[in-house]
């Protein structure tokens, strides 16, 4: 229910993510057509977030207040994602 508009941002974590092409991504419909410097690929998001949090007291309250205020969302338990997500592949055929 969330609108492209109402993004911020979006992190793309992981040593996978970390090589992932932001425009080839939005051409493909895996992330939202929007501005590319809101997207960021920040490679392995957990370990430095646990190194910073680790060793800096005001970090890792901030850490808990953000906390708070994540929603994870399961897209596997979504029950219209898998064809809206098919449906909003632009796959060529050449």
């Amino acid at each position: 229910g969330v609108k492209k508009e109402e993004l911020g941002r979006i992190f793309i974590a992981g040593a996978f993510g970390n090589y992932l092409d932001k425009k080839a991504c939005i051409k493909l419909g895996l992330l939202p057509a929007i501005e590319l410097r809101k997207i960021k690929n920040i490679g392995n998001a957990a370990g430095k977030g646990a190194i910073i949090t680790l060793f800096d007291n005001e970090k890792r309250e901030e850490a808990e207040k953000i906390l708070n205020k994540i929603e994870h969302i399961n897209l596997v338990k979504e029950k219209e994602f898998e064809s809206i997500f098919v449906s909003s592949l632009n796959l060529s055929k050449s």
